[in-house]
């Protein structure tokens, strides 16, 4: 069975690199946060940064059109093709909502669905409560916000597994890419800040326009196997012990 929708979505011409380079091209160095960020941006073209400094806009109007294809609320479109996003790229993304949807119009379908089997349940759970506030978890709910109303959270960052090795100045598949704790998000989500302040653009413009040049990256033909510093836990301790200072590494 031929997907229409997958016919309509290839039909989208988006900019393309001609000639990928590597990380050591673009200056980019280990933990350099905000130095990366500025880097990676300051490598696209304006017309690259026209089109992806825009990006969220045209994937509201892409979750619009998908909901009113299936007559579904549009928050909770939104809320399904943010839950089903992680290890998807935009246009699978679509596909995966569009067939979770068929899936719960008609149980007794057989279709395969590119996505975490979690995932899929959460989006059909989504479907059938009519309930948004299961969209849960840093990176997604910010994807989910900046799908259903990007001009409110232009400021606000989806750190995913692009944004958290460019700020990290390491590349890795998104498998290999180890999640920062509580304090580095935070910390990387300031530095993506102060960058796009630096850059005179939302944030969310930075994150978009960075994610499509990295994608396009590769790492230097020698570069040595990194291991990264171990980021710095809190201590456990007793009650009525001080808590010792964490120096952030």
């Amino acid at each position: 069975m031929i997907d229409l929708y997958s016919l309509l979505f290839e039909a989208i011409v988006e900019p393309k690199r001609k000639e990928p380079k590597h990380i050591g091209q673009l200056g980019i160095q280990l933990d350099k946060g905000i130095d990366n960020i500025k880097a990676v941006y300051n490598e696209a073209e304006p017309e690259e940064k026209d089109y992806w400094g825009r990006w969220y806009f045209n994937a509201k109007d892409d979750v619009q059109e998908l909901a009113t294809k299936y007559g579904i609320n549009f928050p909770v479109m939104a809320a399904v093709v943010a839950v089903l996003s992680p290890g998807n790229k935009w246009i699978g993304n679509l596909l995966a909502a569009e067939r979770v949807v068929k899936k719960f119009q008609d149980p007794t379908l057989q279709i395969k669905i590119n996505s975490y089997p979690k995932n899929i349940s959460k989006a059909l759970g989504i479907l059938e409560s009519g309930n948004v506030g299961l969209v849960t978890g840093p990176k997604v709910s910010v994807f989910y916000k900046s799908l259903l109303d990007p001009e409110s959270v232009a400021h606000d960052l989806v750190l995913d597994s692009h944004a958290i090795n460019i700020w990290r100045g390491i590349k890795r598949n998104i498998k290999a890419t180890e999640k920062p704790s509580k304090e580095t998000r935070e910390k990387m989500v300031a530095d993506y800040k102060q960058a796009a302040s630096e850059l005179g653009v939302p944030v969310q413009a930075v994150q978009a326009v960075t994610w499509y040049i990295w994608k396009y990256t590769t790492s230097p033909p020698t570069i040595p196997d990194v291991t990264l510093p171990v980021e710095t836990k809190p201590v456990p301790r007793q009650r009525g012990v001080k808590k010792p200072s964490v120096v952030s590494t």
